[in-house]
């Protein structure tokens, strides 16, 4: 359905986001990191969708993370290992974020090696990456800690690249 409100995922259901799509992509093979802004509904969530499938299907390993109601930098890390484990394109990394102990028991992954910082899940990257990380202004009190960390591993490992998206907020 070509109006249809939720986000889509294939370039053919998108009507004059080409030029944005392969602009897009050319910047991620070029090694370079994008910010989409906005105003919300526009479509920054399907075009990112539909550049993320693509670059998957030319050999990148993708992960989306929406951050609608991310509010630390601790549960970003935990959506993000989540989704590196749940992905078959994330094999090489096998993680944990801790050990839980609580009223649910206690969990242990058996040979899953601890990731205590953000920091260092990004920099246990090996493979040509795209992070796309959605409503990024939900994380805005986390932001100059998020800033340093991301300046920390665009500086030390050049084999993720990220996409970025955000709603201007007053």
């Amino acid at each position: 359905m070509l109006f249809g409100l939720y986000p889509k995922e294939s370039r053919k259901e998108l009507f004059g986001r080409d030029d944005v799509i392969d602009y897009i992509k050319r910047q991620i093979h070029a090694g370079n990191w994008v910010v989409i802004a906005g105003q919300r509904m526009i479509g920054k969530t399907s075009v990112v969708k539909v550049v993320l499938n693509e670059l998957a299907s030319e050999g990148f390993r993708t992960m989306y993370v929406n951050l609608q109601g991310v509010d630390s930098l601790k549960t970003l890390l935990k959506i993000m290992v989540n989704e590196a484990n749940r992905s078959s394109l994330f094999r090489d990394i096998d993680a944990s974020v801790n050990l839980n102990i609580g009223p649910l028991g206690i969990t242990i992954r058996k040979g899953a090696r601890p990731m205590p910082t953000l920091l260092e899940f990004l920099l246990s990257i090996r493979r040509d990456t795209v992070i796309a990380l959605d409503e990024v202004q939900d994380l805005a009190s986390a932001s100059p800690q998020l800033l340093k960390i991301l300046g920390n591993a665009y500086s030390s490992n050049p084999r993720i690249r990220f996409i970025l998206t955000g709603s201007y907020v007053a």
